[in-house]
């Protein structure tokens, strides 16, 4: 990484965040390991010439020696060594943005527009689940539903302009919906019409010029695990498994992660959408009460060509009796 992005990283916390968590995972493995090798030892002192106890042991002691091995080999220490004395302890909201350098491609981008109404509709993901992310100096990446929880307790996210306070757009319970899905974190979000802000910002979605999103998050101790690099050219590698707060969703020029999206979807009104949605859902209902419908009307024609064979073959024996 160039000096001016590690010092932006620091500047936003990312490092401190990020390294804490590191170390919470490494010393979390570690004792485990340690327990494992006590309880191991102590049923060797019960039963000494168990073999499969003492393979046990060895292959623990292998993986501690790894574990301290690839915490050495890490790529996030090897950055942070390089800022030593510059970084923030005291964030511990993460932010997923970065600078130009690490920008290499733009995906997923599309427009359609309608026109005639106040509002502004914009919907995204701001975080995709299994994406790996730009280099940070590590990488990373979130397992599948880690926003659900959070989502569950109703957070008062807002919507910003890369993560400035000032800049805010939306917020939920005033036009901005979360959700979860097998994609990753989308949005779709209510603008004021008229509001200077939201009319030049819906005219650079629509061009192109800004067409990606980020978060703002907060992992808890053990809601993540870190695989560390091999050797100097390999980055960790940080899965994120549990998120306990989300501030903000923001719209930005730079995100972590390439392939999140936001486009102009139309100027309906939520309320339209949410009536979209509803007939959406019904019809799927319908569907679904349809097919139950006919499987049991197929169910029953097969009943009653059952009932029709038997009966044939009650009728045919009667008829052989009565020839007899």
């Amino acid at each position: 990484m160039e000096q001016q992005q590690v010092e932006q990283a620091v500047s936003q916390g990312r490092l401190s965040t990020a390294a804490r968590s590191m170390a919470n995972y490494f010393r979390f493995q570690c004792d485990v390991h340690n327990r494992t090798d006590r309880i191991l030892r102590e049923e060797l002192e019960k039963e000494p010439t168990r073999a499969d106890i003492q393979q046990n042991i060895s292959d623990n002691l292998k993986e501690l020696r790894e574990l301290h091995a690839g915490f050495e080999n890490s790529s996030l220490r090897r950055l942070i060594k390089q800022s030593e004395g510059k970084t923030n302890k005291s964030g511990v909201v993460e932010k997923r943005l970065f600078t130009p350098a690490a920008i290499s491609s733009v995906d997923n981008f599309q427009t359609r527009a309608e026109g005639g109404s106040k509002s502004i509709i914009i919907q995204g993901y701001a975080a995709l689940y299994n994406s790996l992310s730009v280099d940070m100096g590590f990488y990373e990446i979130l397992a599948p539903d880690v926003f659900v929880d959070v989502l569950a307790t109703s957070p008062d996210t807002r919507l910003l302009f890369n993560h400035n306070a000032d800049l805010i757009l939306s917020r939920r319970n005033f036009g901005l919906k979360l959700f979860s899905d097998d994609k990753g974190l989308g949005f779709i979000a209510e603008l004021i019409g008229d509001d200077p802000l939201s009319l030049a910002l819906a005219a650079r979605i629509k061009r192109g010029i800004v067409n990606q999103c980020s978060f703002a998050f907060v992992v808890p101790v053990g809601g993540d695990s870190w695989q560390f690099a091999k050797n100097k050219n390999d980055k960790d590698l940080r899965t994120i498994r549990k998120i306990t707060a989300l501030p903000d969703i923001s719209i930005v020029s730079y995100p972590a992660y390439e392939k999140t999206f936001v486009n102009v979807l139309s100027e309906r009104t939520v309320q339209q959408i949410d009536a979209e949605k509803a007939a959406a859902e019904l019809l799927e209902d319908i569907n679904e009460e349809y097919d139950q419908f006919i499987q049991k009307e197929r169910q029953k024609k097969t009943e009653l060509e059952r009932q029709y064979r038997y009966a044939g073959r009650i009728i045919n024996r009667c008829k052989a009796a009565l020839e007899n």
